[in-house]
């Protein structure tokens, strides 16, 4: 029995006429499909992640869960530099070309592994001769130098992965995504708790490293499957010629990653440094790894459309470009609302539920965030288009801008308001952003593409 005629079984009355577009539409059935495999993938995989993120806080206690919160986010922070927009960037073309230029595939993949390695090797290399100055100057923390130096290597595992999971998104193996999410997750968290159990935050530390590992091999095996199902070969030696979409879609976007990722770490800074900033940055952390456990559906869903809408753009059906960005910010503001309503409405409770009476008051802290929920899937559903429109220095615009407004808000709030003020300037962000996005998704789906992606570029 398929997985569509499951649906078809317990599916309600009311949403069969839906349940039969999307049956009549080939892309409408992709995007359910890949929507279906991500988000149980993720929901399994996340879940496990954000179970092993309430363990390590009930261990190691809101100051030093703070300083682990602070040496991930610092090391990923770098990411965005290192990553170089690669993983977006084989997507955007791997979804776009595949079906009418697999050399092109081939080259797209050889530079983006190419470029991905050196970069991520470099920005590694800098960042472990950098921690000691780091952590003795920006987070006044010296004793942290030995493990944020570890966190250069989750840095280059973390970009790598990153950029092979952008690669499988391109090919829309999102069943293969989800795989690898459930095997990261469930080995993360056994880790996790060992580690943080025996070696307190030092252990915390290598299980993030251990997963990122395991998560890049996982995501090469797949690779390869998809690479010899479609008949393409590597082309590294040819990667120079596909240099072009580096400066014409990679560049924006990793300057929007630095940009937002930036500004966000200098925000946690701010709130680092103020007077019991450690414990404040544990209730920050603990609500944001909620946060991060309900937005990541969301992300799940924004792969597999973009995928979609790369395919149309490249094809030239804005027609159907244009309906399928109509259901895309449909979904993902249905999704919103209702992954935003427990966050609003029990936020004390989700807090010491899943942390404990010591992370009780960050309620407050988590229902701003339940708003962000919200505002975040108005912003990605915009974004989808953009990206997929190649509209990448107007998305640029509005991340910068937004991250401004973030960076503002914190350095107005945070003193007064600790975590909560943390949240506010995340909420102001997200919103500043969508009144910005609002003409210019209008344009792109108004706009046709110049150049149809089926086009040799050498």
């Amino acid at each position: 029995m398929s997985l569509l005629s499951r649906v078809e079984a317990v599916c309600p009355a009311p949403l069969r006429p839906i349940l039969n577009r999307v049956k009549s539409s080939p892309v409408g059935k992709r995007i359910a499909s890949g929507a279906f495999w991500l988000v149980l993938g993720n929901a399994a995989g996340k879940g496990l992640t954000f179970l092993s993120m309430v363990l390590v806080a009930r261990i190691l206690g809101p100051k030093a869960f703070g300083e682990f919160g602070l040496i991930k986010s610092t090391a990923l922070t770098f990411v965005a530099f290192s990553a170089f927009g690669m993983g977006l960037t084989a997507t955007k073309y791997i979804a776009e070309l595949l079906s009418s230029d697999k050399d092109r595939v081939g080259r797209i993949i050889g530079l983006s592994y190419i470029f991905t390695c050196f970069s991520s090797l470099l920005v590694a290399s800098v960042f472990w001769f950098a921690s000691p100055w780091i952590c003795e100057s920006w987070l006044q923390k010296p004793h942290l130098t030995g493990l944020m130096q570890l966190g250069a290597v989750l840095l280059f595992l973390t970009a790598f992965a990153s950029s092979q999971q952008g690669v499988l998104s391109g090919f829309q193996d999102f069943r293969g995504l989800a795989f690898s999410h459930v095997v990261s997750g469930a080995t993360m968290m056994p880790i996790y708790a060992a580690g943080a159990h025996y070696w307190g935050l030092t252990g915390a530390v290598v299980g993030a490293i251990a997963a990122a590992g395991l998560s890049s091999f996982i995501n090469s095996t797949f690779i390869y499957r998809n690479t010899k199902h479609h008949n393409i070969h590597y082309w590294f030696s040819q990667a120079g010629r596909e240099i072009g979409v580096l400066g014409r879609f990679s560049l924006p976007f990793v300057l929007s990653s630095i940009t937002y990722y930036g500004f966000f770490w200098g925000c946690q800074i701010m709130l680092g440094t103020q007077q019991d900033g450690a414990a404040q940055l544990g209730i920050f952390y603990a609500a944001f790894a909620i946060f991060t456990v309900v937005t990541a559906v969301l992300l799940m869903i924004c792969q597999v459309y973009i995928a979609a809408l790369s395919e149309l753009f490249g094809k030239g059906d804005m027609k159907l470009f244009r309906k399928t960005a109509i259901f895309s910010f449909l979904t993902n503001v249905s999704i919103g609302i209702i992954l935003a309503l427990p966050l609003l409405c029990f936020p004390s409770l989700l807090m010491t539920w899943f942390f404990g009476e010591s992370f009780q008051q960050g309620g407050s802290t988590l229902a701003i965030l339940g708003l962000a929920t919200f505002a975040y899937a108005v912003c990605i559903a915009m974004d989808q288009v953009l990206i997929s429109a190649e509209k990448c220095w107007a998305y640029f615009g509005c991340c910068l801008t937004g991250a401004a407004v973030i960076l503002l808000v914190t350095y107005l709030t945070v003193e007064t308001w600790g975590s909560f003020g943390l949240s506010l300037a995340l909420l102001s962000g997200f919103c500043t952003r969508i009144i910005l996005l609002i003409p210019m998704r209008h344009r792109a789906l108004r706009d046709r593409p110049a150049k149809l992606a089926g086009d040799s570029r050498t």
